[in-house]
């Protein structure tokens, strides 16, 4: 519930710096508008390119991570191959990448739906205000979501 909080606000920032900087680059237009202040522009615009550098790295490492319990290949080789083919598929347009997007999207949902069949004769013997690791545990998956949120959004 909290990294959905923080997923909304954010969302909704974005959406917000969307509507009055409809044009690329929306960070550095903001900062500018607000401070004007070229160098700090240009600073938020780096961060947020490294923000997506830092993101895409993690999904990818991870992926590799995932597939390399099924295939037994390094995680290194697996993440490099995921990104050559996400930046073709970038590459070939955004009228491709939107379909490949949906298509995961779709393929996500199906899992989540399987997962929440297998556990729904379960649901009554789980503690849900029982947290084994308390607040640190809870405040730990609401960073490590809120950044599944962040890092999704860069593919």
């Amino acid at each position: 519930m909290l990294a959905s909080g923080v997923a909304t606000f954010t969302g909704l920032s974005y959406a917000e710096l969307a509507s009055r900087y409809p044009k690329g680059e929306g960070e550095y237009l903001y900062a500018w508008a607000a401070f004007r202040n070229k160098r700090l522009s240009e600073v938020t615009a780096l961060l947020r390119v490294l923000t997506g550098i830092i993101s895409a790295a993690a999904v990818v490492l991870a992926f590799g991570g995932y597939l390399a319990a099924f295939v037994p290949l390094s995680i290194v080789p697996m993440a490099v191959g995921l990104l050559v083919v996400m930046s073709i598929i970038n590459f070939w347009g955004i009228e491709t990448s939107a379909k490949v997007n949906l298509l995961f999207t779709a393929i996500e949902i199906v899992g989540l739906l399987f997962i929440i069949a297998l556990g729904i004769g379960s649901w009554d013997t789980v503690e849900f205000g029982q947290f084994s690791q308390g607040t640190t545990g809870v405040l730990s998956a609401t960073f490590l979501l809120f950044f599944a949120y962040v890092g999704s959004n860069h593919w």
